[in-house]
C-alpha cells in the first residue's frame, strides 16, 4: 500500500463536524446526532487503500465509520443512503441504505483502533478490523471513487472526537500497512 493516508476533509463536511489538527482528528461543534458525515480529502478508484481510527470522549461511543462514494449525502452517516456502507460502532451492524446488512459485529468500546481496507472491484471487498484482527469481509457494490467516511454524536461540543490513521503512529492492522 502507498505511504500516503487520508485526513478528514475540512469541507465539504456534515454541520456540527470540525475537521482538526490538519484533519487528523474529527470532532462536534455542538450536541450532535449521528445525522452528520465528514469524509476523507482523497479518494480511491482502483487498487487496495485502507484507514484506522480510534473514538475517544466523555460521551458515551456513537459513531459510524465507513466507505461512501462522491454521491453520498454529508446529512446522514456512512451507509445511511445507498451511497455508502457503514460499521456502526455502538450498534455493532454494518448498515447500508439506512438499514441492517449484517449483525454480530464485535463490541467496540472507546479506545480501541477500528480499521478498514477497501479492494475496489466490481463488486469491492471491505474488510473489517478490530485492534489489529480481522473482524469480517464484505463485498459491496458502490461506484468510485470512494472515500473513507466517519459520523460522530455527542452531548456537547468535543465529547466525542475520533483521530484518522494518516501515517502519525504505526498501523495496528493490515487496514492501513
Amino acid at each position: 500500500m502507498a505511504d500516503t493516508f487520508g485526513r478528514f476533509g475540512a469541507l465539504p463536511i456534515g454541520m456540527l463536524l470540525a475537521a482538526r489538527d490538519g484533519g487528523l482528528t474529527l470532532a462536534t461543534t455542538a450536541a450532535a446526532d449521528l445525522s452528520r458525515m465528514a469524509r476523507s480529502d482523497v479518494s480511491v478508484d482502483s487498487g487496495t487503500a485502507g484507514v484506522e481510527f480510534a473514538v475517544w470522549g466523555e460521551d458515551d461511543l456513537a459513531a459510524v465509520v465507513g466507505l461512501v462514494s462522491a454521491t453520498a449525502s454529508f446529512a446522514t452517516f456512512p451507509g445511511g443512503d445507498g451511497a455508502g456502507l457503514g460499521w456502526n460502532l455502538a450498534a455493532r451492524t454494518l448498515v447500508t441504505n439506512g438499514g441492517q446488512v449484517a449483525t454480530g459485529m464485535p463490541a467496540v468500546v472507546k479506545g480501541d483502533i477500528v480499521g478498514m481496507s477497501v479492494a475496489v472491484g466490481s463488486p469491492n471487498r471491505v474488510t473489517f478490523y478490530l485492534n489489529g484482527a480481522q473482524v469480517r469481509q464484505r463485498d459491496h457494490v458502490l461506484a468510485g471513487p470512494l472515500y473513507f467516511a466517519a459520523a460522530l454524536a455527542a452531548t456537547e461540543p468535543g465529547g466525542l472526537c475520533m483521530a484518522v490513521n494518516a501515517g502519525q503512529w504505526g498501523a495496528s492492522s493490515a487496514a492501513a500497512e
